[in-house]
């Protein structure tokens, strides 16, 4: 059976992943969200998946501030929602 402390370290390196991926492919020039979704999705492999895809010509330079505001924002909840969530499971434990 799952424990609550190995369902949280999952969720949270999936999101450090997913970070990773969205700042190496943000190196490549290729679009962050593409980085951080294979990262979340599918871990480490994605990683060298998203180092090894070619780099993207720099043609027009879009802004990118919404979409770093949704990544960082969605990350964000997630996060207090494992932290609550957590919190009162542990608490109907006692």
């Amino acid at each position: 059976m799952w424990s609550i402390i190995s369902i949280e370290f999952y969720v949270i390196s999936a999101i450090v992943f997913g970070l990773l991926g969205r700042y190496i492919a943000k190196q490549n020039n290729r679009s962050g969200a593409e980085g951080f979704w294979l990262g979340l999705l599918f871990s480490a492999l994605s990683l060298i998946i998203v180092a090894l895809l070619p780099k993207k010509e720099e043609s027009v330079v879009y802004s990118r501030d919404k979409e770093d505001k949704v990544i960082w924002i969605s990350t964000f909840v997630i996060i207090l929602i494992l932290f609550f969530y957590s919190g009162f499971v542990r608490e109907d434990f006692k």
